[in-house]
């Protein structure tokens, strides 16, 4: 129960009388520290300050996680999440300019996917080493929900789809045309520069694009305010995005892609998709529910791929597994506190910092 809270200081919970099984937890308080900055965050724990981080967002992160890997380092912890991690193509017939949309073709959009290597994204440009994904809604996040095996990477294929949408290189100089000898035109990727993780990604993209596509990138940096303008104008032909769930369910990921959804900033439509996600919200048998639901998320993701997926977000814990028990793995990360135990004689309270997030 709530026993005192200090707006952006800190707040302290305490045991509940009237719990039904009181057995059940060893804790008689928590105490909730709000530490905006990350790297003071992580100082209050590792001096003995906080039993438990639940954000680490610090830009040294991977050299945390790389600690771990080699033994120097037990208190971190990289828990994928009920999130994604994503590069969504425009999809609308003409860009804002006017111009003919490449992007409005299936089998251009198939072609960025098959030329795209999502493990050396998550090696060299994020360095967290994310679960690789190639379809939408997380793996293993939903009970009774089968996990779609989407597009993977074939640069031998993404040429074959290029060439079926009538691209390819005709001069041998490098860079593909179309059947009047017009370039293809040059790609728009858009990101945020609020971190740098969107630019050392998108720039690992255009590398990959350009070397395996024989096609022309240009990146283009903005803040928030600018990047969701554009978004929801459709000025962009590439634009990151990462999308978490709201509710245990593959609607939670899958309506984004409804034709009139206010989040499809994509500005994907498809009647048929629409037709059948109507269908499954009318069926009442789970399991025919849920199938009906995967191949809904096939079709998005093996042949009509509106966005490229890279990777499953993760959730940086710090704790120490010998002090600290009872936190769920589960990728919606839901902590069930009463479950969480501190591990040391004579200590019945834990101090858990976090981080505000703005």
């Amino acid at each position: 129960m709530l026993e005192s809270w200090r707006y952006k200081r800190d707040m302290k919970l305490v045991r509940n009388p009237f719990f039904h099984t009181p057995d059940q937890t060893s804790l008689d308080s928590i105490k909730a520290i709000t530490i905006a900055d990350a790297n003071t965050a992580i100082m209050a724990f590792e001096s003995g300050g906080a039993d438990w981080l639940n954000g680490v967002n610090a830009d040294y992160q991977a050299d945390m996680l790389q600690q771990q890997s080699l033994g120097e380092r037990t208190n971190i912890h990289a828990l994928p999440t009920f999130g994604t991690d994503f590069f969504s193509f425009n999809c609308r017939e003409k860009l804002n300019n006017g111009a003919v949309n490449p992007f409005h073709d299936s089998a251009v959009r198939r072609a960025f996917v098959f030329a795209t290597d999502r493990t050396a994204i998550v090696k060299h440009a994020t360095r967290l080493l994310e679960p690789t994904v190639s379809s939408f809604v997380p793996p293993h996040s939903i009970d009774g929900y089968e996990t779609v095996v989407g597009i993977g990477f074939d640069p031998t294929k993404a040429t074959a789809e290029l060439e079926a949408a009538g691209w390819k290189d005709r001069d041998g100089d490098g860079l593909i045309e179309n059947g009047t000898g017009e370039l293809f035109p040059v790609v728009d990727v858009l990101y945020t520069t609020n971190t740098p993780r969107y630019k050392w990604v998108a720039l690992e993209l255009r590398d990959q694009w350009q070397k395996r596509l024989g096609i022309r990138v240009e990146l283009r940096g903005t803040d928030n305010k600018f990047f969701s303008s554009d978004l929801r104008s459709g000025n962009f032909m590439i634009a990151r995005g990462r999308w978490y769930g709201d509710y245990g369910d593959p609607t939670t990921f899958l309506n984004v892609f409804r034709s009139n959804n206010g989040n499809n900033d994509r500005g994907y439509v498809n009647k048929k998709l629409d037709d059948e996600l109507d269908l499954a919200t009318l069926e009442l048998n789970p399991k025919k529910r849920m199938k009906m639901l995967h191949d809904i998320e096939k079709t998005l993701f093996t042949k009509e791929v509106p966005m490229l997926v890279i990777c499953q977000l993760l959730q940086l814990y710090m704790y120490e597994p010998e002090r600290v028990s009872g936190l769920t793995t589960h990728p919606r990360l839901t902590q069930q506190l009463w479950r969480v135990n501190v591990n040391s004689p004579g200590d019945q309270q834990i101090d858990m910092p976090h981080q505000q997030v703005n």
